[in-house]
């Protein structure tokens, strides 16, 4: 973990602490969550970086600076053990607002300091190693940060949303999200857990469809069904992540033609932006050199009192629709519309706002289909 102080040459222990602490909330003083993973492009006019550890006599900047840098280094050690201070001792009247792009964390100090306004407008998008899967490959994770602390994580494996850290009611962060800690977790579990399934979300019936008069057989993995993609649908494929802006992570991939059984090449791209007020926006394009069969969602599991908060159950929920289509019991629509006047249709009647599990026993078949 790496923080870089762009120093001018008059900077003060209480500078570079008011830098620090003035940019962060309370949350982020107390933890410093927002201080760890960052990146920059240095100013154009850096040229000189050291290791604080290693180096802080080094600095061309008076007695009492070093003092404060060795001070404040040791505050930070304290809070985050295996942090790394890297400073540019460079001495100019401009310091121009750093650019985040990875790995680092800036903050200019001195004259021009106060200029550095909220912190959260360096932070925008941390890229991190989530660790490698069984086959050695090193998968990245992405989080986009908000201008009040919220974010949200993707990784590259399924293109999948890790987690989404809120505040609530009392200001406090809240993943509501479900997800795992590393790659090789994704790689093991089997609830496609906020990936992106495709070529196909959801099933295709006996693994088979006719496009152009051809018929095309896919794996059949789910029952009697083909079910997101095949075995190796694209939430179980690494794709490639760039930052695109301080707000908007992209994952793309190639499919081949052939992969899982589906005609022609497909370029696919998933954005993911995530707004200073708290709105997740995802995006999904896909180019085909032929006609082929494309059907693209995310599949993430929410829990608004938290992933780890336990079941649903009590959660209100409210839907604005009056039917539903009907699945048989390998969850396959029937394309049989089902009006929630029915009598059948009342167990899924949330047109008024009612807990999840106020009906979720009873004996109906549309909801022993759904498994609830």
């Amino acid at each position: 973990m790496q923080i870089h102080l762009d120093l001018h040459e008059n900077a003060t222990r209480s500078q570079i602490l008011d830098t620090l602490l003035e940019a962060m909330s309370e949350e982020e003083r107390t933890s410093f969550d927002y201080i760890m993973n960052h990146a920059v492009v240095p100013d154009k006019h850096h040229h000189s970086i050291v290791e604080v550890r290693e180096s802080i006599d080094a600095l061309a900047v008076p007695e009492q600076v070093k003092n404060d840098l060795h001070e404040v280094y040791e505050i930070l050690a304290k809070a985050v053990p295996d942090i790394d201070l890297i400073i540019s001792g460079h001495s100019h009247t401009e310091l121009k607002t750093a650019i985040c792009h990875g790995d680092t964390y800036v903050v200019s100090c001195g004259e021009y300091g106060r200029n550095l306004g909220s912190l959260s407008k360096v932070l925008a998008v941390k890229k991190q190693s989530f660790g490698k899967l069984s086959d050695g490959t090193e998968v990245f994770l992405y989080t986009i940060i908000n201008e009040k602390g919220e974010s949200v994580s993707v990784t590259e494996y399924g293109a999948s949303v890790v987690a989404i850290n809120i505040r609530d009611r009392e200001r406090n962060l809240r993943d509501i999200a479900l997800g795992c800690s590393c790659a090789a977790d994704y790689e093991e579990q089997t609830a496609c857990l906020g990936g992106v399934p495709g070529r196909h979300a959801n099933r295709i019936g006996k693994g088979r469809f006719v496009l152009n008069g051809e018929e095309y057989s896919l794996a059949v993995n789910n029952g009697p069904n083909h079910l997101h993609g095949g075995p190796t649908g694209f939430h179980r494929r690494v794709w490639y992540g760039k930052v695109v802006d301080d707000d908007s992570v992209v994952f793309s991939r190639l499919s081949t033609d052939g992969e899982e059984g589906y005609p022609g090449n497909l370029m696919v791209s998933v954005k993911y932006t995530f707004t200073n007020k708290g709105c997740l926006v995802i995006r999904y394009k896909a180019l085909a050199d032929r006609d082929t069969v494309v059907n693209l969602t995310n599949h993430t599991y929410f829990n608004l009192n938290g992933h780890d908060s336990g079941s649903v159950n009590g959660q209100y929920l409210h839907i604005w629709a009056d039917s539903f289509t009907e699945n048989d019991s390998d969850c396959l629509p029937t394309g049989r519309v089902v009006s929630l006047d029915s009598e059948e249709g009342k167990a899924m009647d949330f047109r008024e706002d009612r807990t999840i599990g106020e009906k979720i026993e009873e004996d109906n078949i549309h909801l022993k289909n759904g498994s609830g």
